[in-house]
């Protein structure tokens, strides 16, 4: 007997359990869908006025 000659005998179903988010995933996925409101005339590289932030995060995908 060698292996080419070897056939399945038996199919088997298996259900992989994903483990629960870690924080440092948590952070990283809600850091990717920041975004970050700037007041009119304000920018990445210049602000003077207030920021605004969303207070719910969508997840990537979602």
């Amino acid at each position: 007997m060698n292996y080419s000659s070897l056939t399945p005998r038996d199919t088997f179903s298996i259900t992989v359990i994903k483990h629960p988010q870690t924080e440092a995933e948590a952070v990283a996925q809600d850091t990717q869908a920041l975004e970050i409101g700037y007041t009119v005339g304000d920018s990445a590289n210049s602000v003077i006025a207030n920021l605004t932030f969303p207070t719910t995060v969508t997840p990537p995908g979602a």
